[in-house]
């Protein structure tokens, strides 16, 4: 086992997010059916009580789950000095290849369900019906799961990597062998391409919203409130765009950036530049807040309450557009910089 205070410090967030994600799943699968806001009884009285208690912890819990996806990678650059053959995070994703990539990857999905369910959270406790409580206790459910689920491929990571040689980078992704990651590594410019189409659609997409949401008045719920194609589409919008940049930044971007025409690799891209991976951070964090203001929005229980949530959710799809445009033009600078 390697050992270091980063690792100490994330192994004691870890266990405190598998607190948070049983609790979540306990109080979830008991109050999502008991709740009832028209009930006046003294069992809902003291089930209201817990709740606002349990979602204050939980709450608390899923900002600590958000700060921890940087000092998850942190935590894994402190451990290249301690694995021979690891030059980047690739090399020490190698070390438990099966637990670290699916444990990143996680990294990068379970945020969208971090932020939807803390700004329904927010928009809820506006409201004195509550509209989205069900809604919301329903998902500790899934939620907590997927926490835990989380929290024990961590702990099991970082219990069974050991001091050993791997390979790192340059052998995994530019050494040809003829694999389905060579293929993805060789096909860098039609990421690009492909990236380029879907950020001006992303883009095109977040511009018509911020343009439209004023003036979409409640007689239209059909077309977007409770509209779940809306939803479908965006959400495969996004889902691709993230994935389609990734595999851009790792393919195409990072040879041009990094100096190396041969060599392919975003983690060595995130290692040497801060200004693209600030610029990811911004990216990734719009395209969560829109997504988020794609699910609120198209759903039945807005509808009922837009007049009093309008004003939030505008302002919501306003900083994921700030956010966006920020982010892509510090990685089209940096990319002209280079070029130019």
């Amino acid at each position: 086992m390697v050992l270091n205070s980063f690792i100490l410090i994330y192994l004691t967030c870890s266990v405190l997010s598998l607190i948070v994600g049983v609790t979540a799943v306990c109080y979830g699968s008991i109050s999502w059916k008991r709740w009832d806001i028209n009930s006046h009884s003294e069992e809902q009285y003291r089930l209201e009580k817990h709740i606002y208690l349990i979602i204050t912890i939980l709450s608390i819990g899923l900002f600590m789950k958000i700060a921890t996806i940087p000092l998850w990678f942190v935590t894994l650059h402190s451990m290249i000095i301690s694995i021979p053959g690891a030059m980047c995070l690739a090399g020490v994703h190698n070390s438990h290849p099966h637990i670290a990539y699916v444990s990143s990857c996680l990294k990068i999905i379970l945020p969208a369900f971090y932020f939807y369910w803390l700004i329904v959270n927010h928009m809820d406790m506006k409201i004195w019906e509550m509209p989205f409580m069900k809604h919301k206790l329903f998902m500790l459910i899934p939620l907590g799961i997927m926490i835990v689920v989380e929290a024990f491929l961590d702990i099991n990571f970082f219990f069974s990597v050991a001091p050993r040689q791997v390979s790192c980078c340059t052998s995994l992704f530019d050494i040809p062998r003829g694999d389905i990651i060579q293929h993805v590594t060789d096909a860098g410019m039609v990421w690009a391409y492909l990236f380029c189409l879907l950020a001006v659609i992303f883009v095109g997409s977040i511009i018509y919203f911020i343009c439209h949401h004023p003036r979409v008045p409640a007689a239209r719920a059909g077309w977007w409130y409770g509209n779940k194609n809306i939803s479908i589409v965006q959400t495969l919008l996004i889902i691709s765009f993230i994935t389609v940049f990734i595999l851009a930044l790792h393919t195409c971007i990072s040879p041009v950036l990094l100096h190396a025409p041969f060599h392919h690799c975003i983690f060595c891209l995130f290692q040497k530049l801060w200004d693209v991976t600030f610029a990811f951070i911004l990216i990734y964090a719009a395209s969560m807040i829109f997504l988020s203001y794609i699910w609120i929005t198209t759903s039945s229980a807005y509808h009922k309450f837009h007049a009093i949530l309008d004003k939030g959710v505008a302002a919501l799809l306003k900083v994921a557009a700030l956010m966006l445009f920020a982010g892509l033009a510090v990685i089209a600078a940096r990319i002209l910089m280079e070029v130019i």
